[in-house]
């Protein structure tokens, strides 16, 4: 086992690594048979950039299966449908109690060998690409007894949460998309806004009267730009 550290944030003599170029890396790797993920919040600008090494696996027979969350009004109706195209067993998480499906969780794997990475990073483009994120890569080699147990565990997992007979969980499928749109769980992706500074979500309500001493203790930093979206991997 090899354990990794994914800070997706420069600082001092931290050099600034992205979750989403780890993904894309991994995914399209020949090696990877199997690409699953648990997230909390999934939009259609994070898809959109690691859709080009899903194609890859898709095309030579890999599978893709995502457990995606509806809380807050950040995933979106497009983004559910792209991953319904490539994906017969996707499933959505939702209680109606009063606290949320917040997980961020990414495996691949193949016959030898599985990659977790267990962070702060939703599917969206912010969170691979842009915000200040940490994660832990496990890479987990299958000849050691060790290594396997660990893999079982998250397919475990994994295994219940795309169990559409367990509560709470649901196929993303035509009456479930249904219900979302007419709840108003999820919207379309050009009426919700990724979270960030300017929007509902982000910190531009936390901040009132004169920001002089704001800006003083906490300097802006420069703005990370994601890659454009892509549809095939060379």
């Amino acid at each position: 086992m090899r354990v990794e550290l994914i800070p997706q944030v420069q600082i001092g003599d931290i050099n600034r690594m992205r979750v989403g170029d780890i993904l894309n890396t991994q995914i399209a790797d020949i090696s990877c048979e199997r690409f699953r993920f648990a997230v909390a919040y999934m939009r259609l600008s994070g898809w959109d950039r690691i859709v080009g090494a899903v194609d890859s696996l898709v095309n030579r027979g890999g599978r893709v299966s995502g457990v995606v969350g509806v809380d807050s009004g950040i995933t979106t109706i497009e983004a559910l449908q792209a991953l319904r195209q490539v994906s017969r067993d996707s499933t959505v998480f939702y209680t109606t109690s009063d606290f949320i499906y917040h997980p961020k969780l990414y495996l691949t794997s193949g016959r030898e060998t599985a990659i977790a990475i267990v962070g702060s990073s939703n599917l969206t483009r912010d969170g691979l690409f842009r915000n200040i994120e940490v994660a832990t890569a496990v890479h987990m080699d299958f000849t050691s007894n060790v290594d396997l147990q660990i893999f079982n565990c998250y397919d475990a997992l994994f295994e219940e949460l795309l169990n559409a007979d367990r509560p709470n969980v649901q196929p993303i499928n035509d009456a479930t998309l249904r219900t979302l749109i007419t709840t108003r769980l999820i919207n379309q992706e050009g009426l919700v806004r990724e979270p960030g500074h300017n929007v509902p979500f982000g910190r531009k309500r936390q901040t009132s009267g004169d920001t002089t001493g704001l800006y003083q203790l906490f300097p802006p930093m420069r703005v990370p730009v994601a890659p454009p979206p892509t549809s095939t991997v060379s």
